[in-house]
């Protein structure tokens, strides 16, 4: 089964893309404007999601994209090493400047992940530990 993966404005897009591709994962690049539609109309596993600003407080977002699909799992690319959110609308957060061994770690940690009662993963797992 092929996971497929939504990459809202993500540092490094095409890295990140190839990266993905690579492992077997379906990649669609999306702006965070373009979301809700993206989600309404095809089916995304994982979301991965970087502030386009990094003084932008992503989590709004985030736990807006939850609200409407409590399916979707989502892993934040921190751009700031103590960016670290404590919210169950992110289900793991992984520093820009990780290594690909670590994002792809996450993103299969969080794929695999059990769903509790059709909620989100049952867990943030924080990857920001020095590479």
């Amino acid at each position: 089964m092929s996971f497929k993966i939504l990459l809202v404005a993500t540092v490094d897009e095409a890295y990140h893309q190839l990266l993905l591709e690579s492992q077997g994962y379906a990649v669609t690049k999306a702006s965070a404007q373009e979301v809700p539609q993206r989600l309404q109309s095809e089916h995304y596993d994982l979301m991965m999601v970087t502030p386009e600003d990094p003084a932008q407080d992503v989590l709004p977002f985030c736990v807006r994209v939850r609200e409407d699909n409590p399916k979707l799992r989502i892993v934040l690319i921190a751009r700031r090493a103590e960016y670290v959110p404590a919210n169950p609308a992110v289900d793991a957060v992984i520093r820009e400047q990780s290594s690909p061994g670590k994002l792809l770690a996450a993103v299969k940690r969080v794929v695999e992940a059990p769903f509790e009662k059709g909620a989100a993963a049952p867990f943030p797992e924080t990857m920001n530990d020095d590479d």
